[in-house]
């Protein structure tokens, strides 16, 4: 496998006042307001310019445990049960857009079916990937599903989510790969200098990851290695040593906890697809 290669960050030279002619207003609303909270954040969704989606599938392509990988993978061997119970032309929706994992492989298997239903035969089907269900804590997947059946909006769930892992295995699987991980996180620091005009070196964080009990999640930080300030916009922001900021935390589902959340909100399991270490799970649910 050839190794990916990643363009280096550059400094960026514009001037405040120009930097600020052309950045994103809602990224720098969030990262105005997540500097100034008592514990500092920023969205790792602002991570996902042109390079950090290079990152993000050289990480993917590299790693065959990655959440990404396991749900294609998933997907690859139940796409074809899955369209036989959505039915012929069954309207598929994706929460969050069309770039999940194994998106292409579903609606691929439901048009091998070949069979026009008549349109108010057409059954709807929701598709949540990983990628978005790692965004959602327990009680937010619990209002999700909740809203998908109220009304009867949808027929059919169908549901990507990391499972449960335990705190070591979960450092073992990161500690792959550390340098891109790393990379893909400093990038919304490589953003915010680039395109807000930030005064910040993105090397001076180190990147730190641990388990969140309580919240079921991982979270990801970048540590300051020492006492800086950072400005930005016309705004100075202290960090001590040590001082992190939290950029993700990805939800785990924990599968015995699944069934009886997705009951309370009005769908039972119709089909279940885990990997073969119980590492992610393939949600399938309809109304109950």
């Amino acid at each position: 496998m050839s190794a990916a290669v990643i363009s280096p960050w550059r400094a960026a030279t514009p001037s405040r006042r120009r930097a600020a002619s052309r950045h994103d207003l809602a990224f720098a609303r969030e990262v105005l307001a997540g500097l100034a909270s008592p514990r500092k954040s920023i969205s790792g969704r602002w991570r996902f310019d042109a390079r950090g989606l290079v990152l993000r599938e050289a990480i993917e392509r590299s790693d065959a445990a990655s959440p990404a990988r396991l749900e294609r993978s998933l997907l690859a061997t139940s796409a074809a049960p899955i369209a036989t119970l959505a039915g012929a032309d069954a309207r598929l929706v994706a929460l969050g857009g069309d770039d999940a994992p194994g998106l292409g492989l579903v609606r691929a298997a439901i048009d091998r079916l070949g069979v026009v239903a008549p349109r108010a035969a057409r059954r709807r089907i929701l598709f949540i990937s990983g990628r978005v269900s790692a965004t959602l804590a327990g009680e937010t997947t619990s209002a999700r599903l909740q809203d998908a059946a109220r009304h009867s909006r949808y027929d059919v769930l169908i549901v990507a989510a990391a499972a449960l892992r335990d705190p070591a295995s979960i450092a073992a699987v990161d500690a792959e790969h550390a340098a891109l991980r790393c990379e893909l996180d400093r990038n919304v620091l490589v953003r915010m200098r680039g395109e807000l005009g930030a005064d910040l070196d993105p090397e001076a964080f180190d990147r730190e990851i641990r388990f969140d009990a309580p919240r079921q999640c991982i979270e990801t930080t970048l540590v300051s290695r020492a006492s800086q300030r950072i400005r930005v916009l016309g705004r100075s922001f202290e960090l001590g040593d040590g001082e992190p900021i939290l950029v993700e935390r990805a939800h785990q589902h924990c599968l015995p906890c699944f069934e009886p959340l997705a009951r309370a909100a009005g769908w039972a399991h119709a089909q279940l697809w885990i990997d073969s270490n119980a590492r992610f799970a393939i949600h399938v649910l309809e109304r109950a």
